[in-house]
């Protein structure tokens, strides 16, 4: 933080919940696991948002998790994003900033699956019940993330950006553009202008799309130049949260500076 200018804000994945020791599995975790976060973000005068940590768990073992096709593991991470956003518009409440509360997911499938629209069917239905509990926007707001492809994913990944640009559009929620997952040759400056058509804010995931998607330290290249002046030209600051994506291997969590 010491080497980032101007004002910031922690995001900060479920997985690294204060659990003091304690074994609390996904489904069942609570506002106080992150209580001592949120009394950090205090002290240092930032906000804080927050993202469901759907992966690198036993239920997710098989490459699906809110689309998946075992009813007891798709409740398992419906659960799991409630309590989320729940969490999130707590922390919003208590540090007078609105919280992203960002959804992101892994599922997908290596080799040519046969029920695509099974799988995007399921993930529609997780999402709505999901987010079926309305919260005011000055505590949290939602956003879901796209991904092109991914490792153990290449023939088909359920979450793509038609599948949530049209979510996002239809429900009211902010796209998040993360520039690594996407073609090579796609750059996420020319999509803010397009999708700020239809929402009222978009989320950004800037970092350095190497060999497809590789989060590292940003550098300056042409497709970070349009997206800085696609925000700064048209006015957007306060319509875009940009956010730096972080992996930290080998847990593949990572943390946003927003």
């Amino acid at each position: 933080m010491e080497l980032l200018p101007g004002k910031q804000r922690l995001n900060l994945h479920a997985s690294y919940g204060d659990f003091k020791g304690e074994v609390v599995d996904r489904d069942k975790i609570e506002v106080k696991h992150f209580q001592s976060w949120i009394d950090w973000c205090k002290k240092q005068g930032i906000g804080m948002d927050f993202n469901a940590t759907c992966f690198s768990h036993p239920r997710a073992a098989d490459g699906f998790t809110l689309s998946s096709k075992n009813e007891e593991n798709r409740k398992f991470w419906v659960e799991h994003v409630k309590r989320c956003r729940a969490i999130s518009a707590e922390i919003g409440k208590q540090l007078g900033t609105p919280c992203v509360h960002n959804t992101w997911i892994p599922d997908g499938t290596k080799d040519t699956p046969i029920d695509r629209n099974g799988y995007r069917t399921l993930l529609k239905k997780s999402l709505d019940e999901a987010m079926a509990t309305d919260y005011p926007k000055e505590q949290m707001k939602d956003a879901v993330e796209s991904k092109l492809f991914g490792i153990g994913a290449e023939s088909m990944t359920v979450g793509s950006h038609d599948f949530y640009l049209g979510y996002a559009i239809k429900n009211n929620k902010l796209i998040c553009l993360d520039n690594g997952h996407f073609h090579p040759t796609e750059q996420v400056g020319d999509k803010i202008s397009s999708c700020l058509q239809f929402l009222d804010e978009v989320l950004l995931h800037v970092t350095r799309p190497v060999r497809w998607d590789s989060d590292h330290v940003v550098t300056l290249n042409d497709d970070i130049q349009l997206i800085a002046s696609e925000i700064v030209r048209n006015n957007f600051m306060s319509r875009v949260k940009v956010g730096l994506d972080f992996l930290m291997l080998p847990s593949t969590a990572s943390v946003h500076m927003l």
